[in-house]
């Protein structure tokens, strides 16, 4: 039978995807790189308010805030209206913990722990348990234990570490990221009339990237979709979240959970072309597909073949780590020699950030000319706003036992012991009983300054009394200035700006970012460096190594080029002394993507120059 034109066959499953009926049951659509989804997803509600659906009657679900921030912009163009029914599914089962929170014990106000805030109180619980005898590396296994039933929406398996954690958690009324969408289970699970209540909010849900969901998250869906007609758009494949404890096992699961489902295997990739779709396919399939959903072998567009001048995926060895940034440094040049727009372009994706900084770095030194941009560095946190911050909160209200903790550790370097967290409910009323407590002999200075600041202030606006602790405490006054001054302007973080997202960054310059971080992310030309068997993709098993390279690959419209070094500098030369090399190996995976060999560092400059003039 003669294969189909790829452009047919791309509208013969767009077709398929929009007739389907939905009074006869869900609709699964398995979507790899560049086959559609996002259109898939929109086709479908323009589709839907065509036949008289109103678009109040849509709740579409996506993994990340950047990700509903692009939907809502694509929703926008698409539908020629805004479209704000779009949320993470974390976001949806926080709204639900606040609404009923007392039907689980705990207080409305409660605030979801910051990941500054969650280091500040697990130190707590180590010093609490270390007087139990238990190991620091034993409470991190409880944590991860404790986090994965929690994600799964398993029974919590109690320990001092667990009964620890809860108790303080009620002190400080938080609940862990982790927590929302158990808690949201629980709800859902003991109380019908909330169900009825969630699930009448919509009678329409769409799910993007249902491969990244884990337990406890698809079984809210499963809740809230009650009464609801669902189209779950995922792939098996581009399940990158293990950390998160992400179920990708739920796509194979879903037509047994949902009777009547229809599966439409979406078979024709807009993105990359033939090259790098075969490699990729030749990796991902090195993973066990026992028990899995079989899928069309995708195809390109002509169009996308044309585009790419036939495409390009290349391996090549280089003699050291310098010499993997000069090449690279060549090879960004050679792409944007006559077109320096070609630099928004190009991707760099790197396993780790470290190693992409340090890369970066070295391209920089000794190339300025070459316009970078860093995704890797993480956003550095302004630390005095932060404590004023804290400080606010505590002077607003003296029961918020987390704003003053976080206060006195950050700010006054002063710790909280457990007996002292024992005696009340108030830890600012604990403080003021136990100031001459011998373990706060040397900083009871510091805390009955900080305590007489409190009540002089008392009386006054909340603006006064940051002005006023500004005139004790100097330190403070440029960050309590700026927080006054601008505090009109200023929107804490809250429920809603969970649900909004920043908008996507416009790339200026050539992006270096971490593999994770590309998801979802397009570029015509994309380097992988650092690919050596002995760096080890961050991924908890060998499959999702494998998925997470694949997810990098796929990210190029026209070029990949996999990089690695025959050495580099030993990672212990700061502990011992001395400028040591370690020998490197060619990753495994470059030969499960089929490249048998490594090219010429010189004919793939070449190669590239041709292509970024015809692409």
């Amino acid at each position: 039978m003669p294969i189909k034109d790829p452009l047919i066959l791309r509208c013969e499953f767009t077709e398929k995807v929009l007739s389907h009926d939905y009074s006869k049951g869900p609709l699964l659509i398995l979507a790899g790189p560049g086959t559609g989804k996002t259109f898939s997803l929109l086709e479908t509600m323009k589709k839907q308010v065509v036949d008289g659906r109103q678009l109040t009657d849509f709740f579409v679900t996506t993994l990340t805030n950047a990700a509903v921030g692009d939907f809502e912009k694509e929703a926008r163009s698409a539908l020629s209206v805004n479209f704000e029914n779009v949320s993470t599914l974390h976001f949806r089962a926080k709204g639900i913990v606040h609404r009923y929170a007392v039907r689980v014990g705990l207080n409305p106000s409660f605030l979801v722990l910051a990941e500054l805030e969650k280091k500040y109180i697990l130190k707590e619980i180590k010093n609490i348990l270390a007087h139990r005898n238990i190991a620091v590396a034993k409470v991190d296994a409880f944590l991860e234990r404790y986090e994965e039933e929690l994600a799964n929406n398993k029974v919590i398996s109690m320990c001092d570490f667990v009964l620890v954690y809860e108790k303080l958690k009620k002190f400080y009324n938080v609940i862990d990221w982790y927590d929302v969408s158990y808690l949201a289970c629980k709800i859902l699970n003991e109380n019908a009339d909330v169900i009825r209540e969630e699930s009448s909010k919509q009678s329409f849900i769409l799910v993007d990237e249902y491969q990244d969901l884990n337990k406890a998250d698809q079984d809210i869906i499963k809740f809230i979709s009650k009464d609801s007609q669902l189209l779950v758009v995922g792939d098996d494949d581009q399940s990158i979240y293990g950390g998160r404890f992400a179920d990708p096992s739920g796509i194979v699961e879903f037509p047994v959970l949902y009777l009547g489902t229809k599966t439409i295997k979406l078979p024709v990739c807009s993105r990359c072309p033939t090259p790098i779709i075969k490699a990729s396919k030749s990796l991902i399939d090195k993973n066990n597909r026992k028990g899995r959903i079989e899928k069309p072998e995708l195809v390109a567009l002509p169009d996308t073949d044309e585009k790419a001048d036939g495409g390009y995926i290349v391996s090549v060895c280089l003699k050291s780590a310098k010499e993997e940034a000069r090449f690279l440094a060549e090879a960004i040049k050679s792409i944007i020699q006559n077109d320096p727009d070609r630099a928004r372009d190009i991707k760099v994706l790197c396993a780790y950030r470290l190693l992409g900084l340090e890369l970066m770095k070295a391209i920089a030194k000794s190339n300025p000319d070459i316009p970078l941009e860093d995704r890797l560095t993480k956003e550095e946190k302004d630390i005095p706003c932060i404590i004023v911050r804290y400080l606010e909160r505590f002077l607003e209200a003296h029961g918020d036992n987390l704003a003053l903790r976080m206060f006195l550790v950050m700010f006054l370097k002063i710790s909280i012991t457990f007996d002292l967290v024992e005696e009340g409910g108030n830890l600012w009323e604990a403080l003021n009983k136990t100031i001459e407590r011998k373990e706060f002999k040397k900083v009871r200075g510091a805390l009955g300054k900080f305590i007489k600041t409190v009540d002089s202030s008392e009386g006054k606006s909340i603006d006064e009394k940051l002005v006023f602790f500004s005139q004790e405490y100097p330190e403070l006054t440029e960050a309590i200035g700026r927080i006054v001054k601008l505090k009109t302007d200023y929107e804490e973080i809250n429920e809603e700006d969970e649900k909004r997202s920043i908008e996507s960054l416009s790339s200026q310059g050539v992006q270096f970012m971490t593999m994770h971080s590309s998801k979802g992310l397009a570029a015509k030309y994309v380097f992988i460096p650092f690919m050596e068997e002995e760096v080890n993709l961050p991924a908890k098993t060998i499959e999702e190594q494998r998925r997470l390279l694949y997810v990098a690959l796929t990210r190029a419209r026209v070029s990949v080029v996999i990089s690695w070094a025959f050495s580099r500098q030993s990672a212990n030369r700061h502990k011992f002394g001395g400028g040591g090399f370690m020998r490197r190996s060619r990753s495994s995976f470059i030969n499960e993507c089929g490249i048998v060999r490594d090219i010429p560092p010189k004919q793939i400059l070449n190669r590239l120059t041709q292509v970024a003039e015809k692409s």
